[in-house]
């Protein structure tokens, strides 16, 4: 992905795992490149897999990312979300339950009316997704990455990491909304993350998405990515003085507002 950073702040989808993301139109202006076909490229089988199994649950949660729609909304995942539910074992089955129904529950909501805050998935659902992301900690064999926001700061970003499926797990102690957006910067490019970023178009053209988590204050939420080697930056494109809905739907709309990652929300991370 590539483009003007800043543009086009319309909400995707709050969500977790890689294919699933929670788009502020921070990935590029041409942020309406199939808004849910990252969920839905390809047919989803329909759920065979034992209950209980776990190989089969972190199978179907990276090839999913289990996603909770916000606007668009992503009725072709419901099979991929019933084979995740199918084969979760019993430990996280409610949890997994609960954002599959919470996503189904916004694809018949629809969007919110134009000028009107997204809708934020209830604290059901992050506490299940937090139960969920656990688990999949210690039990799926991902590379993990526990990282805390703050307003307007990352701490526990490595400096270096490995290759591999890994798994970003942001824990929101600030006031405000963050996120956690894993780009890769492209080969040979050395300019400073400030440099990339004073470019025409914030830099998007030299930035490639990698996936997303996305956390309400006191909260948190994960994501899973698949790291090759290289250069990667960490970057939060909440606008400062996001508290509330209304305050996310403010700063889609003013493009002047200036988003976290301008006050030095980002860190970056070396692939080996």
């Amino acid at each position: 992905m590539g483009g003007t950073l800043r543009k086009s702040w319309t909400w995707r989808a709050i969500a977790v795992g890689t294919a699933g993301v929670l788009a502020l139109g921070a990935c590029g202006g041409n942020d309406d490149d199939d808004a849910s076909g990252s969920n839905t490229g390809a047919e989803a089988e329909e759920p065979t897999d034992e209950p209980g199994d776990v190989a089969s649950f972190c199978d179907d949660i990276d090839d999913l990312g289990l996603g909770v729609s916000i606007g668009e909304g992503y009725e072709g995942i419901d099979p991929s979300l019933a084979a995740a539910e199918d084969a979760a074992p019993d430990e996280i089955s409610a949890d997994v339950t609960t954002m599959a129904e919470e996503n189904r529950a916004q694809v018949v909501a629809g969007p919110p009316p134009e000028g009107e805050p997204p809708t934020i998935p209830s604290d059901d659902f992050f506490a299940a997704a937090n139960s969920v992301g656990d688990y999949m900690a210690d039990n799926c064999g991902y590379q993990v990455i526990d990282v805390t926001a703050t307003d307007h700061a990352f701490d526990g970003i490595p400096v270096d990491a490995e290759a591999g499926k890994t798994l970003i797990r942001v824990t929101n102690d600030g006031t405000e909304y963050h996120e956690v957006v894993l780009q890769r910067v492209q080969q040979g490019e050395t300019r400073s993350v400030e440099e990339i970023l004073a470019l025409p178009g914030e830099g998007g053209d030299l930035l490639d998405f990698l996936g997303n988590a996305f956390a309400p204050p006191g909260v948190g939420n994960w994501a899973v990515v698949d790291l090759s080697a290289g250069r990667h930056v960490a970057m939060c494109f909440i606008p400062t003085g996001a508290t509330t809905p209304e305050a996310l739907q403010s700063g889609q709309a003013d493009d002047t507002a200036e988003l976290h990652v301008m006050r030095g929300m980002f860190a970056e991370m070396q692939i080996s």
